[in-house]
């Protein structure tokens, strides 16, 4: 025995131990090898630990072994790991494979697959989606157990390895397991879903009992609707239920369920006896519905029935097919109450159904007024005054008593149907004589006199409906606004508005509704700086405060151009500040102040020429710029649109390119677009022409000559003026003819451009004529023009109406040498107000004049 137990102990340290699979190994004593952990008391040693029974680093401690041992069954023959889940049936083991319904449990052997002799392990924790394992020949570290992935879908349990050597074949369990054993002979074991081993009865899918019992082991104690079908009765009207948390069965009535379908008949369901179904009576008054072949004529009210007594409510209340047949009056008219207490209506039942009334609503009697009304309801009318219609008063003022206004009493009203006239007679019978409207009676039929009537007679005397004793100019007199006292002078009057050192010249002129607003340019820095200034003027040409220097530039600013825009100023001129002349605006404010800083809307740093001769228009809050430009010969007009700040919304682009040179832009907004007339020069003749823009500038439809060169004569047109009055163009301006005569020319034109009408000569002289401006009042055009001679330079000024006829005479605004430059001229509403440059004084300055009837 010793030599065998010697030739083992020799095979156990040439021969790892896998290679034996089983244990002819004896167990050693003594230090066998540390612990790696303990489950269920059986601990898990490492195999070729320092000190082991072989004395080498091989051999005895493998997972074959452990397995063994923990099972109880050491010393028996297994095999290899790759071997043992095959022949687990043959070593009493039950095997459950990887991927089935069978769930791991603690203290399972799990198998893997793999290498030349696999490996084997015990379960030692199991998760909702992993489990542990305790093992020998794995990792060899205490206290450490391998943890794997569980994958758990469709009640089907998969153990994921974490080697891709190995694969997991299933678990093992002894065969002698009480859950793998059926102990009540129902065919189940706990192991395959018994939740009663010791109970026959309770298995999966046994039927489910009302009875506090999980019976079909569903994981549920009377669960429905299982529960409650073994509850049934054997009445099927009946609801059959299992009560929760009681255990008892319920069987309650159900009249749902014994519907007929039959509007006529009330379906019950009865405990014991089931569905019973009887004639509809929903008023419950003993009386089934006539429409289901009962006799209850109303099966809603249990007051109408057959037998019931009738009452007076438009209903048939005793089900004999009559309605209110007690009271034969209803519907029928009637009476009540005398004067105004009187009214009319119908018989109607009473409130409380039993009997009928009038229901004409009596009025309340009131005291007796005198107003042809018997107002006290006692048959009598006005009885108080017994007068009432009888004759009063004398011819031609004579009549009848009646009831005065308000009723309180009598007076004779005298209507004798005549108008007053001026006869000294009370015509119309009021108490007074000759009063208004007696003078209708003493009209002429002259419009130019007042009619009236004094002591009888009829005066009528010159028209002064003011009565400030000056006749109306328009029936001959002197007074030119015959609806003010105030006022009953037409003749011009003007005052001085600048006083400077320098020249002051150019003057242009925005009315805003209550004042003038004036802007010049300025030589009083001395030449060549010319600035341009700014003053405010009333009606009566005041000035009003200082005047505000626009402009602070080193060079000239020049050719102002202004309007005025709801609460502010718009000015644009054009400038040499950087050496170049361009063209800038700004803003003021009502007061005269600028609104920021000066804005250059021109540049021709990187081109050639310069830019001036401008005209400003206003659109809303927009502004528009026409201007001369000289950077391409021959020189053209261009176009640039501002904002409600001045600043550019666009470039400046050219309006059209003609082949002479183009002048004298002067433009206007038409409410939906631009009118611009200009000059062009060809071979020192000159065209008017006028052209339409939209609102971005781009032109609209073709050009038109307004005025060209002839045969006789060569023309100038250094100021054409254009305006557009609300609904058509018009145009002025100054032709100069070979012969020497200087005329000034007025012409039309519809909104389209198209001439309405010929030109029309306006003015000629021999002097030289030029520098034409115009406005319009509403109902005519006020003009003015230069006239110059060798001895003396005036301005003229004179009224056209719509056609451009010539109204009276032209008026002369000024004599002797000292009108200088366009006179420019505005409507007010009630007058023209004028401005321009005059050197009465010894040097040029601003002058306002007035012409008309003022406020």
């Amino acid at each position: 025995m010793e030599k065998f137990q010697a030739l083992v102990a020799a095979l156990c340290l040439l021969l790892p131990r896998a290679v034996w699979g089983d244990d002819p190994c004896t167990p050693c004593s003594g230090n066998c090898g540390e612990s790696l952990g303990t489950l269920s008391g059986v601990d898990a040693f490492s195999n070729g630990a320092r000190g082991n029974c072989t004395g080498t680093g091989r051999g005895f401690y493998q997972c074959v072994e452990y397995a063994k041992r923990f099972n109880g069954r050491t010393g028996e023959r297994w095999g290899n790991a790759n071997q043992i889940f095959a022949r687990a049936e043959r070593i009493g083991l039950r095997p459950f494979r990887n991927g089935e319904t069978e769930a791991p449990r603690q203290g399972d052997a799990i198998t893997f697959q793999g290498g030349r002799y696999g490996h084997i392990a015990i379960i030692y924790e199991v998760g909702s989606n992993f489990i542990t394992l305790i093992e020998q020949n794995w990792h060899n570290i205490p206290g450490r157990f391998r943890r794997l992935s569980m994958n758990v879908e469709s009640g089907r349990y998969t153990v994921v390895s974490d080697s891709r050597n190995y694969t997991v074949e299933g678990w093992l369990r002894p065969a002698t397991d009480p859950t793998l054993t059926d102990d009540d002979g129902d065919t189940f074991s706990e192991s395959e879903g018994d939740c009663d081993d010791t109970n026959a009865d309770i298995y999966p899918g046994a039927v489910e009992h009302c009875n506090g019992v999980d019976d079909n082991c569903a994981s549920g104690v009377d669960e429905e609707p299982a529960a409650s079908y073994s509850c049934r009765d054997s009445v099927d009207c009946t609801v059959d239920s299992c009560m929760s948390g009681v255990h008892t069965c319920t069987n309650r009535t159900n009249d749902a369920a014994c519907e007929d379908g039959d509007p006529c008949t009330t379906n019950l369901c009865l405990m014991l006896v089931g569905c019973r179904s009887t004639l509809k009576d929903t008023d419950l008054d003993g009386f089934a519905d006539v429409a289901c072949g009962g006799d209850d004529c109303d099966d809603g009210d249990i007051y109408v029935r057959p037998g019931a007594a009738e009452r007076c409510n438009n209903e048939d209340d005793d089900c004999d097919t009559e309605t209110d047949e007690d009271w034969p009056l209803l519907g029928t008219a009637c009476e009540g109450g005398f004067g105004e207490c009187h009214a009319s209506g119908v018989w109607v039942c009473e409130p409380l159904e039993r009997g009928s009334v009038c229901n004409a609503a009596l009025g309340r009697p009131s005291p007796e007024t005198c107003d042809g009304l018997d107002n006290d309801c006692d048959t009598e009318t006005d009885e108080d005054w017994p007068e009432l219609g009888t004759a009063c008063g004398i011819y031609p003022c004579d009549g009848t008593y009646v009831c005065s206004l308000g009723g309180t009493g009598s007076y004779c009203n005298v209507d004798s149907g005549m108008p007053e006239i001026c006869d000294g007679v009370d015509n119309d019978c009021d108490g007074e004589t000759d009063e208004s409207p007696a003078e209708f009676s003493c009209g002429d039929g002259n419009d130019c006199t007042i009619d009236s009537c004094f002591v009888g007679l009829c005066q009528n005397l010159s028209r002064d409906r003011d009565g400030d004793t000056y006749a109306d100019n328009l029936c001959g007199g002197s007074d030119c606004n015959d609806l003010n006292p105030t006022v009953w002078d037409t003749a011009f009057t003007d005052a001085r508005l600048t006083i400077s050192a320098g020249d002051s010249n150019a003057p242009v002129l925005a009315w805003t509704g209550s004042e003038i607003g004036v802007a010049w340019e300025d030589w009083r820095a001395g030449s060549p700086n010319a600035e341009i200034y700014f003053a405010r003027a009333d009606t009566a040409l005041a000035r009003i405060g200082d005047e505000v220097r626009v402009t602070n530039a080193p060079a000239w600013s020049r050719g102002p151009s202004i309007v005025w825009i709801s609460s502010e100023y718009g000015i644009a001129w054009y400038d040499s500040r950087s050496g170049r002349t361009e063209i800038y605006f700004t803003r003021l404010d009502s007061s005269g102040l600028e609104i920021g800083d000066d804005i250059q809307l021109t540049d021709h740093f990187a081109l050639s020429g310069a830019s001036y001769e401008l005209s400003l228009a206003q659109r809303g809050s927009e502004f528009g710029i026409a201007f001369k430009d000289s950077r391409v010969s021959p020189m053209n007009l261009y176009f640039i649109r501002l904002d409600s700040v001045g600043s550019p919304i666009a470039p400046e682009a050219p309006v059209i390119s003609d082949s002479g040179t183009e002048s004298f832009p002067t433009l206007v907004w038409a409410g939906t677009q631009y009118g611009l007339a200009y000059t062009v020069s060809t071979d020192g003749y000159q065209q008017i022409l006028f052209v339409r823009m939209d609102s971005s500038g781009a032109r609209v439809g073709g050009v038109t000559t307004v005025a060209a060169f002839d045969s006789l004569g060569r023309l100038y047109a250094e100021t054409v003026d254009l305006i557009w009055q609300g609904s058509e163009f018009a145009l002025v301006w100054t032709k100069n003819m070979a012969s020497g005569a200087r005329e000034v020319y007025f012409r039309r034109l519809d909104a389209t451009g198209t001439p309405l009408a010929s030109e029309v000569l306006v003015a000629s002289s021999a002097d030289i004529i030029y520098n034409v401006a115009f406005t319009w009042s509403g109902s005519e055009y006020g003009l003015t023009w230069e006239k110059s001679s060798s001895l003396s330079a005036t301005a003229y000024f004179v009224r056209l109406d719509a056609d451009g006829t010539v109204l009276g005479s032209a008026i002369e605004l000024s004599a002797s040498q000292r009108v200088w430059e366009k006179v420019a001229v505005v409507w007010t509403g009630h007058e023209y107000i004028m401005a321009w440059s005059d050197n009465r004084d010894g040097d040029w300055e601003i002058y306002l004049g007035r012409l008309g009837c003022g406020w």
